[in-house]
């Protein structure tokens, strides 16, 4: 069987790892470059469909980690307030993407993946059992290309969602996520103390901070930061803190190295009249910060013309990075997905599995950001700190 996987992040990775096993061809297209694709040596926290996919398709490729103890809660003047106990492991982004992409290119089964490829309109139509895939390669040549499968993991912008269901379109939640790292070389010993074995927060009405510590490169340890604010103009977000260096206006992320100067110069005064002293010093420290606007989006169905295109991961459902699953959605996904290759589970099962799952998750990422206060509906939202642990 010939697949095409629109997307490659984790999510369209995964997917490829869990088709190329089940013995099929696979081309995964991305549209950007592997060092765009790369996240900045952004954090994330191992929840248990990660492990499993990590133990089942890569059990060769040690992942480096940092054990956390529990949450901690700061107050204004950054004494810890509230602690919960919760065991948890933290890894980097970059470092997960590298494992699974030198797990998919790795064994016999014919594989590609293809950067500057971008999956279009996705004209799908059936014909002799197969979809016909339009897309645009490096040099933007519209090619299309008979397969038996596509599989949408092209992010909560996606443009096969987009071909499939014309009036589901992501909607700005009105806030973004400012994110960075700090070598811990880099910053005074006592705060990166503060931050090792655990995830500190700090919570207050429209703002929510969460600091931790990540592995990074040649041994060294990473703070991992990611720092909720509200930023709205005309119901997007604001084109003064989204245009890039470059000059050019981004509507989900802007990458490492393209904040303008004078915005993050903005940004770090706001820090030390709002936040603990301690996440004002991680944000000062920070050379290249990264900002991410929060859209919320879930598709009604994932499953179209008799399973013969899936939509997985962000193209399903965008999660808010509060709930910290956007990577375990994509690795729960892409193991129901094994089930349904190799017809352990049915159809419909995999439809309850995947939908359920999404739908959940989603809905608790909008409950923490509307608790914390954050974005549009903030005054219609009580601010609850309890809640608002207990939902992360």
């Amino acid at each position: 069987m010939k697949v095409i996987v629109a997307g490659g992040s984790l999510g369209g990775l995964f997917a490829g790892i869990v088709a190329k096993s089940q013995g099929h061809s696979v081309h995964i297209l991305e549209r950007h470059t592997s060092a765009r694709v790369r996240g900045s040596g952004a954090g994330i926290v191992l929840g248990k469909s990660i492990r499993e996919f990590l133990s089942r398709f890569s059990p060769n490729h040690q992942l480096e980690t940092v054990t956390s103890d529990g949450h901690f809660f700061l107050d204004r003047a950054g004494i810890i307030v509230r602690t919960i106990e919760k065991h948890q492991e933290t890894t980097s982004w970059d470092q997960l993407y590298l494992i699974a992409r030198e797990t998919f290119d790795s064994g016999e089964v014919e594989s590609k993946y293809l950067e500057g490829h971008t999956v279009t309109k996705a004209d799908v139509r059936i014909e002799d059992d197969k979809i016909e895939v339009s897309y645009t390669d490096a040099d933007r040549i519209l090619k299309r290309e008979e397969v038996d499968l596509l599989l949408g993991a092209d992010g909560a912008f996606s443009a096969l969602r987009r071909s499939l269901l014309e009036d589901v379109a992501p909607s700005y939640a009105g806030y973004v996520a400012w994110r960075g790292i700090v070598v811990e070389d880099e910053i005074a010993p006592t705060i990166f103390d503060l931050c090792l074995n655990k995830l500190v927060f700090y919570n207050s009405p429209g703002c929510q901070m969460v600091v931790y510590v990540v592995p990074g490169e040649e041994g060294k340890r990473y703070v991992n930061w990611v720092w909720y604010c509200d930023s709205e103009e005309n119901s997007l977000p604001s084109p003064e803190l989204m245009t890039g260096n470059d000059g050019s206006v981004h509507r989900v992320t802007l990458q490492a190295g393209q904040v303008r100067p004078e915005v993050w110069d903005s940004q770090k005064n706001f820090a030390q009249e709002v936040l603990p002293p301690q996440f004002y010093e991680i944000v000062q420290s920070t050379h290249r910060p990264f900002v991410q606007a929060i859209w919320d989006v879930i598709s009604p169905q994932n499953f179209f013309h008799e399973g013969k295109v899936i939509l997985i991961g962000d193209a399903l459902a965008g999660l808010r990075p509060h709930t910290g699953a956007g990577t375990e959605q994509a690795a729960f996904h892409s193991l129901t997905l094994e089930k349904l290759l190799n017809e352990s589970a049915s159809p419909e099962e995999f439809i309850r599995l995947t939908m359920e799952h999404s739908q959940y998750i989603q809905s608790i990422g909008v409950q923490i950001g509307e608790k914390i206060g954050l974005g549009a509906r903030r005054e219609d939202n009580a601010f609850r700190t309890d809640r608002q642990a207990q939902l992360f």
